[in-house]
């Protein structure tokens, strides 16, 4: 066998492969491979004596390889998301959360603790199925005993006025307040 791998054997005689069975394999290729995120960028004939046992087709000694290269995708020079924050459609939702997970529940310090977790993560899944793309969400939640006393909640933060937004939802039943901040920071 020739060590040009532009040469297959066909009847028993060596021959070069035309310019035509190159063009032809390679654009079968990419058709097959259309429907696949990557793009086929080049097509060699190898030798199948370097290839792993796995990739040997047992029909013959040489096989086609093909490079193939990661989908580039073009810019799309978008400053602003397809769908903007809207937050009465997330007080909304948080407060129906609240409400619901709040309702019946005594204060409890320790109980406390891990259920603001457990309703920070809830708010947050809830807001990511609104579908607002290219922001991202902080939530805080706050449970405080009732025991006629005050309470103040302070934030600070760098951002950009027009695209960053912020709202805060109180709950309140005989022996707790509730009170969740929920921060849309604008990603690009």
């Amino acid at each position: 066998m020739s060590d040009h791998p532009k040469r297959v054997k066909s009847g028993g005689k060596e021959r070069r492969l035309s310019m035509f069975e190159e063009e032809s394999f390679s654009a079968i290729l990419k058709e097959r491979l259309k429907d696949v995120s990557n793009e086929v960028v080049h097509t060699d004939l190898v030798d199948l004596a370097d290839e792993p046992e796995d990739f040997i087709p047992e029909s013959s000694s040489l096989a086609w390889k093909t490079s193939v290269a990661k989908v580039k995708f073009a810019n799309t020079y978008r400053m602003e998301p397809k769908k903007s924050f809207q937050s009465y459609v997330v007080k909304k939702k948080a407060s129906q959360i609240l409400e619901e997970k709040l309702e019946k529940i005594k204060y409890n310090a320790d109980t406390c603790r891990q259920f603001t977790l457990s309703l920070a993560e809830e708010i947050i899944a809830s807001i990511k199925e609104c579908g607002f793309d290219r922001y991202k969400f902080i939530v805080k939640v706050f449970i405080v005993e009732k025991k006629s006393q005050g309470i103040k909640i302070v934030s600070r933060g760098l951002w950009d006025t027009s695209k960053d937004e912020w709202t805060a939802i109180t709950f309140e039943n005989p022996s707790l307040f509730a009170t969740a901040v929920i921060f849309s920071v604008y990603f690009e």
